[in-house]
């Protein structure tokens, strides 16, 4: 009796509760995804604050008293205000990088009555950008740089003598108001999250096994049971990037894309008079991420849209002044002012679009000069996209 009956209805049969089996597999297998990315981000949280995953490295130190500098001397900032990772070594005012990563370092020096005071930013052994003050005035410094686990960083007096460092006003309580030296990492997760994820069991390809175990070994049921896995693969893997879309959109971004941050600093080699509404061209390009600042025009072209922190500080000469701005498009906004050595500094906050350009530029006068010697610096890197 069983020979009579139709062998392609039977296939047919076999086929649709095959089918049926294997989409119910799948709806389970997706199901299953769907409040993962809840769970992953909650996970992320939860590895950052017990710090499963290290937490970002920043200090914040300022300096106490009055000193003159010896020669060549490290300049030390003895009041640490914050040592997130202790980085920081207070006896020695060097810090040590913990890990890979874009940093962004800033330094403040002030000179006492009637002295000048010359000192340069340090990376190991390689000198990098100056900070001038004169007659109580201050030098700020403000560079995005692309540091490795094991460099060290300092602030060094030039090799001048009769130098003196000033304090910080003792009565005021404010980080902002002391001369600091500051530093923050400004990628929190780094690549190997996912690395930590996955020895934690969060794995997209493991469940697949678990809708397997239930088969014999028989050779249809292997066939069955490879398909099953593959099937439930696929879907899983067309779910990956749904679920990374969303928990890149819990978090903010998406961990390990510090090297497409776009970020840059320049500074500018030699001293030279500039003319009436000249771009200045900070020709040393210390960083250059993204390829997006262009030496031989003094612009940054924004790579991409995004919330962008943007520093320049110019030097003037000896007893001349000198004025600049710096441009967004066609449009000035901040203005930095420099006399008799002195350093003027702006720190801003830019909202870019894709293909704007920053500049910074001399104002409409005649008969001024700025000063080299990388005293005069521009930077700019993207917080947030």
């Amino acid at each position: 009796m069983n020979g009579s009956q139709d062998p392609d209805k039977n296939s047919t049969k076999l086929n649709q509760v095959l089918k049926d089996y294997i989409i119910k597999t799948v709806e389970e297998a997706t199901d299953q995804r769907v409040p993962y990315k809840k769970m992953l981000s909650s996970k992320i949280f939860e590895m950052v604050k017990t710090g499963q995953i290290h937490e970002r490295p920043a200090f914040s130190s300022s300096f106490s008293q009055d000193d003159w500098p010896e020669r060549n001397e490290i300049i030390i900032f003895d009041h640490v205000w914050l040592n997130i990772g202790n980085g920081y070594d207070a006896t020695t005012g060097v810090f040590t990088v913990p890990r890979n990563g874009l940093y962004s370092v800033t330094g403040t020096l002030m000179s006492v009555d009637g002295k000048n005071l010359h000192c340069h930013l340090w990376k190991n052994n390689e000198v990098l950008i100056g900070l001038f003050g004169h007659d109580y005035s201050s030098g700020t410094l403000n560079s995005a740089m692309l540091l490795k686990k094991g460099d060290t960083i300092y602030i060094k007096h030039d090799n001048k003598a009769g130098e003196q460092v000033q304090n910080g006003p003792s009565e005021v309580t404010s980080i902002n108001d002391h001369h600091s030296y500051q530093l923050r990492s400004i990628n929190n997760l780094v690549t190997g999250i996912r690395h930590k994820l996955h020895s934690r069991g969060f794995s997209f390809g493991q469940s697949a096994h678990a809708f397997s175990s239930s088969f014999d070994t028989t050779k249809l049921n292997h066939v069955l049971k490879d398909f099953i896995i593959q099937t439930v693969n696929e879907a899983t893997d067309q779910r990956i990037p749904i679920i990374k879309t969303a928990v890149i959109e819990d978090i903010g971004y998406e961990p390990g894309r510090i090297h497409e941050r776009p970020a840059f600093t320049a500074s500018l080699t030699t001293t030279k008079p500039i003319h009436s509404n000249e771009v200045v061209k900070f020709d040393k390009v210390w960083l250059n991420m993204g390829n997006a600042y262009n030496p031989i025009t003094g612009v940054f072209t924004a790579p991409i849209n995004g919330l962008y922190f943007v520093s320049s500080t110019v030097r003037a000469t000896h007893s001349a002044y000198l004025h600049c701005r710096l441009w967004k498009n066609n449009q000035p906004t901040l203005s930095l002012f420099g006399t008799n050595y002195s350093t003027g500094t702006i720190n801003m906050v830019m909202p870019l679009k894709k293909g704007d350009i920053i500049y910074i530029k001399h104002d409409e006068r005649v008969g001024e000069t700025i000063l080299g010697a990388h005293y005069s610096m521009f930077s700019a890197y993207l917080i947030n996209e």
